[in-house]
């Protein structure tokens, strides 16, 4: 788990009024196996924190895997684009990446 990782609980946690399942977002790596979480309503408004312990909590994936690695596949190939700087690839259909001595050309 990592910062701004969106979390639920796994069991209550009845010294904050928090049950099993609310979901929050870590904000905060206090030490190796324990994070700061926040709690938020629908309305943004926080209405509980607490360090919690990462066996209290599952991180909470909102999309398909395949998408996820199709974004994390896209993020990399922007990084490796010949020239590039942060914003002039956009609108380009082809990237070039470098590897092993080869160049792999993605359509975007």
């Amino acid at each position: 788990m990592k910062l701004l990782d969106v979390v639920a609980l796994t069991e209550d946690l009845p010294e904050k009024s928090l049950t099993k399942g609310q979901v929050g977002t870590i904000v905060e790596q206090l030490t190796l196996d324990v994070f700061e979480v926040e709690f938020s309503g629908l309305d943004g408004k926080t209405y509980a924190t607490a360090a919690v312990p990462a066996n209290r909590l599952i991180r909470l994936i909102h999309e398909p895997p395949h998408k996820r690695a199709t974004r994390r596949c896209r993020q990399r190939r922007q990084h490796v684009v010949a020239g590039a700087g942060p914003n002039q690839n956009q609108g380009q259909d082809r990237a070039v990446a470098a590897g092993g001595g080869r160049r792999f050309f993605f359509a975007i």
